[in-house]
């Protein structure tokens, strides 16, 4: 990404990833699996938490 591309493209750009990132976590959390994968990141992040 070129430094002329003006800042509200950027904005826009990155609000669009934003709602794009949280349809994706969305559809993780409503899968198969999905709560074998919920213990799997609560695993992940309680270790973060305790090993920062």
């Amino acid at each position: 990404m070129t430094y002329t591309t003006p800042l509200i493209s950027i904005l826009r750009h990155m609000r669009g990833y934003q709602i794009q990132t949280r349809r994706s976590f969305q559809n993780l959390l409503t899968s198969k699996n999905s709560h074998k994968r919920q213990e799997h990141m609560l695993r992940k992040t309680s270790v973060f938490l305790c090993n920062p």
